[in-house]
């Protein structure tokens, strides 16, 4: 077996040199499909296209090159699928059409759809090709592979284990199935409370796999987690697969983590596996793009390196996908360092909006998700900008809903029609997009459920999906006087989920307009019992309306007064009972000296863990400082964090520019063991060590509600 492997290898390394197509149909066929499961999906393409259109007839070398194409760029998912329904429709007797819509239902779910009717949807679509499929060809060895496939990626996994069983003996590829019998277990075993004896079970098959063929790739793929410990395992892989733009990335994000390596040793580690990788993929775009994006993470940042390959990039490859992403991971950087460098109001800035409008005025970019994104970037900046006129605002907000790319973007329409209802006259244009939004929306969601499915029962399952969109529609009727379509888009809305802050202030709106002040109060009051991430514009509305109508805000201070009672008993109310044991540790701080957890017992002690990657840790940060300012002198309090970031040698100059000065212990693998899985995680530790409080997640209010756990403590 690893003989053969190593053979068709061979070949793919000779075809990626030679311009030549004049080979046999078999051998085509085999340098695709080694591409594939070498996961050097790039050379698949570069070769794949030669191939199929020397072959223009056969269905098989199709698939196979669409199998590479969609394994390299996720974002054609919904093009693949579609080819492989078309294939089938214009030869259903032929098995290639169905094999690759079960491939792209693997992707589909994760890249697109993101709601309970996916699940759905896919199972009986992927299902019923698989049927069709192995009907057709019951023996073919990459059909039986496909058709496991087609019971793994449907959830069918105990069947899919007994038909690797059962025709383990047919395929040219044994390894393989053992590998998706490891991906089924693998993905079984969760994240915030991982079963550990799937995970052994999964290690146990992908090492099986490797022992009956050691150049099986996906086998050493799914031993990897990306740890600092998987470097080896990638290592090995890249032996068979030296020129895989994926393994290549893997390896250089598992470099970037080992905190025992220095800046100047990781740098060289990279080196010496892109030299070779150059020499090979150098006329590769994509491969140039790993390689700038390597060059761009945190703790190994050389932009200069980085800026070379993406100009490289652009100007030998204008027109490729890698170029495309060359220009939005530019937008991404430039926002990102603005971001930590609190700049206000850049979006506004030249400089940003002709980085987006250069993009979108590209007449190359295939990418639907990021060029719906930029529209949306573009709209914001104009959105705040009170020098743009409302024309030019509402040009902007119809570009961005002439794209549709799955219900995720519904929140685009909603706050398109919701910007122009607010900013402008335009109400019924904003209409208008709130309508196609929702039609768009709601018909792409139905339909991946059965006819017979009741209404009910759809809007049980997805109508969180429809709120911001009935209530956009139902905010710019109102605006346009249309009151009685109004009320009954608002109030669907508000059936769908009697918690939307926006909703409520509209309903308020509403019931101001027909002069029914005591409603809108209690539409507004609803409201401010509510937490949004950002300001609540409930409060603006009933402190405007109390004045208006009372004089004074009397009505306004109860709600507050309420609320913060309400919040200091679910606050507290929410103390463990028996308190949790921590885990025992023994942690370096910034300053050098070691922090253990037995130097805080007879304190109480607040411990948060964070991360310069994670956003909501560093937006919690500035009202952590507060906590540590006002308890800093206080004997009987502890205030500290565990930093997790990859590179702790960029943890100092953070601190330092952000002027926090709260004491820091780095992660030394402590946070994974003491089973912290979401971030931030805060713990509020009684004088015994023991966690009387567990917050996790961003929270709003943080001084308040964590000085009141800490005064529970004394």
């Amino acid at each position: 077996m690893r003989l053969k492997s190593l053979a068709i290898l061979a070949i793919v390394l000779f075809l990626s040199c030679s311009a030549a197509i004049d080979i046999p149909y078999e051998q085509a066929r085999d340098a695709l499909k080694q591409a594939y499961f070498l996961r050097d999906f790039e050379d698949g393409i570069f070769q794949g296209e030669k191939f199929v259109n020397t072959f223009p007839d056969s269905l098989e070398l199709k698939a196979w090159f669409e199998l590479n194409r969609l394994a390299a760029y996720f974002h054609i998912v919904e093009d693949v699928l579609e080819t492989g329904k078309t294939m089938t429709r214009t030869s259903p007797e032929n098995p290639w059409g169905y094999f690759l819509i079960i491939e792209a239902y693997s992707y589909l779910p994760r890249m697109v759809l993101g709601y309970p009717g996916a699940k759905y949807n896919f199972r009986r679509e992927a299902l019923s090709a698989g049927k069709k499929m192995i009907t057709l060809a019951p023996d073919h060895p990459d059909i039986i592979w496909m058709y496991a496939k087609a019971l793994s990626v449907t959830g069918k996994f105990a069947e899919a284990d007994q038909f690797i069983d059962e025709n383990l003996d047919k395929s040219d590829k044994p390894a393989e199935l053992i590998t998706l019998k490891g991906e089924m277990a693998k993905s079984q075993v969760g994240w915030q409370n991982p079963d550990l004896q799937k995970q052994q079970q999964a290690d146990s098959l992908f090492q099986e796999a490797i022992k009956l063929d050691s150049t099986c790739i996906n086998a050493y793929y799914g031993l990897n987690n990306y740890k600092p410990e998987d470097l080896e395992t990638i290592k090995k892989a890249r032996r068979f697969s030296p020129y895989s733009f994926e393994l290549f990335m893997a390896y250089s994000q598992i470099i970037q983590q080992q905190k025992d390596l220095s800046k100047e040793k990781k740098a060289k580690s990279l080196e010496d596996v892109i030299e070779p990788l150059l020499s090979k993929r150098g006329n590769y775009p994509y491969t140039l793009y790993s390689i700038a994006s390597a060059y761009s993470k945190r703790g190994l940042a050389m932009p200069e390196k980085e800026k070379h390959y993406h100009e490289l990039i652009q100007k030998n490859y204008p027109h490729s996908v890698a170029a495309e992403w060359v220009k939005v991971s530019r937008i991404r950087a430039y926002s990102r360092k603005m971001y930590e460098d609190k700049v206000e109001n850049y979006r506004q800035s030249p400089e940003y909006r002709k980085m987006l409008t250069d993009y979108l005025d590209s007449p190359n970019n295939t990418i639907k998700p990021l060029i719906i994104e930029t529209n949306y970037d573009l709209f914001e900046s104009y959105q705040c900008d009170s020098t743009i006129s409302d024309k030019k605002l509402l040009d902007v907000a119809q570009k961005l809903s002439e794209s549709f790319f799955g219900p995720r973007h519904r929140k685009y329409y909603a706050r398109a029609a919701n910007v122009l209802t607010d900013k402008t006259t335009y109400f019924t244009e904003a209409e208008q997009i709130a309508q196609t939004g929702l039609d768009r929306c709601r018909s792409y969601v139905r339909r991946q459920f059965p006819d017979e499915m009741s209404e009910e029962e759809f809007l049980k399952n997805c109508g969180c999906y429809l709120i911001e969109l009935y209530d956009a529609l139902g905010w710019a009727q109102l605006k346009a006087n249309k009151k009685e379509e109004a009320e009954k888009n608002l109030q669907y809305a508000h059936e769908l989920n009697s918690k939307d802050v926006n909703n409520l202030l509209h309903l308020g709106k509403l019931a101001e307009a027909n002069e029914d002040y005591e409603k809108a109060k209690s539409y507004y009051a609803d409201g401010i019992k509510l937490e949004p991430p950002g300001e609540n514009p409930n409060e603006a509305a009933l402190k405007g309306l109390c004045l208006r109508v009372d004089g004074n805000t009397g009505f306004l201070d109860q709600q507050y007064q309420l609320k913060a009672e309400k919040r200091k008993k679910e606050v507290l109310s929410s103390r463990l009972k028996p308190a949790k044991a921590a885990s025992e540790f023994n942690l370096k701080a910034l300053d050098k000296r070691t922090v253990s957890l037995k130097d805080l017992r007879g304190k109480i002690a607040v411990i948060n863990t964070w991360g310069i990657w994670c956003g909501w840790c560093v937006k919690e940060l500035p009202e952590f400082q507060l906590l540590h300012e006002k308890y800093k002198d206080d004997p009987e309090v502890s205030i500290l964090t565990i930093n997790n970031d990859k590179n702790p040698e960029d943890v100092p100059a953070w601190m330092e520019k952000q002027k926090y000065d709260f004491t820091v212990l780095l992660d030394d693998g402590y946070v994974k063991k003491a089973g912290v899985s979401s971030f931030p995680t805060t713990w509020f530790l009684d004088k015994t060590g023991n966690i009387a409080y567990l917050k996790e997640g961003y929270t709003k209010k943080l001084l308040d509600e964590f000085s009141w756990r800490i005064e529970s403590l004394r």
